[in-house]
């Protein structure tokens, strides 16, 4: 009982702290005039202007529902894409408001138990898997982009060290995903030769954990077509803050730069520093614009990503709907549990 009352009362104070940050940062960018929440008004304009772009953020649920749904299929969960849908968004919605982004998919494997009672490893293994495939899309895309500058490699500094910094960590998680799914493969049969289900319980959940890489190893067509949505993703938001820049005129920054200080920025904000990395993004995003920039002047790049996270919140407001049964069936595991 102790130790949960501790838990109780360490949360709130460290939210505390991380909403605190928060608005350090965003006050911070504020005063230095990289941020100008005066632009916004250039979004609100016109309400089918807005409406388009909400429905261009809400896009990305569906697909990535679609990605999850592929990665359940190759694990023997059957379900209607419908359904995985609902927990895609609603895990989401309360994503946004929880410090970083993997908190989402805790909550995601929470409702997920709606989908499945006896593959609850695999199911929790497939979101790990979805977030690894979403993280490999967003640096192939910055990668890609600075395949563009090899010209000037040699003589921006600043550029060759985001273009090195991006290569490195794309073929790094590259020949992790390689490595994962060969060492799977024989890390499966070696569980199978010394009968590790009948061992203990670490050796029961090693077993399942190599059973299920093991699975996605054989399954590469479905990783590659999961890839390939990720990459969809990513290019639609870079494209999205793209065309906030030029509705708000900030900036003389083309496509492929966005790509670039983008793909640094949306790995920046899974950091669980502040709540869903408010003020980091924000922070990271305008360091990253204002760098790739030809301009000597300080412009207020923040402004485009505080634009896309007002967007993105505004895209996730129908989740509600569908809080109250996924929350209401993860209470009553818990009073089970108790």
């Amino acid at each position: 009982m102790k130790k949960k009352t501790v838990i109780k009362i360490r949360f709130p104070y460290l939210l505390l702290c991380k909403i605190g940050i928060a608005v350090f940062l965003l006050w911070v960018l504020y005063y230095y005039e990289y941020l100008e929440l005066s632009l916004l008004s250039n979004i609100v304009s016109s309400h089918w202007l807005l409406i388009g772009f909400i429905f261009i953020a809400w896009i990305t649920y569906p697909i990535c529902a679609l990605r999850w749904h592929w990665l359940l299929s190759v694990q023997g969960i059957k379900t209607s894409i419908f359904s995985v849908f609902k927990i895609v968004y609603a895990s989401a919605f309360i994503g946004l408001y929880l410090p970083g982004v993997v908190g989402g998919d805790i909550v995601r494997i929470a409702f997920g138990l709606k989908l499945t009672k006896e593959k609850i490893s695999e199911m929790s293994i497939s979101v790990l898997m979805d977030r690894l495939l979403g993280v490999m899309g967003i640096l192939f895309l910055g990668f890609f982009a600075s395949l563009f500058y090899l010209d000037k490699f040699w003589i921006d500094p600043q550029l060759r060290n985001l273009s090195l910094i991006l290569g490195s960590i794309f073929l790094s998680g590259l020949l992790l995903v390689v490595v994962i799914g060969l060492y799977a493969r024989h890390l499966y049969k070696t569980s199978i030769f010394k009968k590790w289900n009948a061992g203990n319980i670490i050796f029961k959940l090693l077993s399942k954990i190599a059973k299920t890489t093991a699975l996605y190893s054989k399954s590469s067509g479905c990783l590659i077509k999961g890839w390939g949505l990720s990459i969809l993703i990513h290019s639609k938001n870079i494209l999205l803050l793209f065309i906030l820049a030029k509705i708000m005129r900030i900036g003389e920054l083309g496509v492929i730069e966005f790509a670039m200080s983008g793909a640094v920025t949306f790995l920046v904000n899974f950091l669980p520093l502040t709540p869903s990395g408010i003020g980091v993004g924000e922070a990271a995003f305008s360091q990253l614009s204002n760098s790739l920039s030809y301009s000597s002047l300080t412009t207020s790049y923040a402004t485009i990503f505080v634009a896309f996270r007002v967007i993105t919140a505004l895209s996730l407001l129908p989740a509600i709907t569908l809080l109250p049964h996924y929350l209401k069936g993860v209470r009553s595991k818990q009073n089970k549990m108790i």
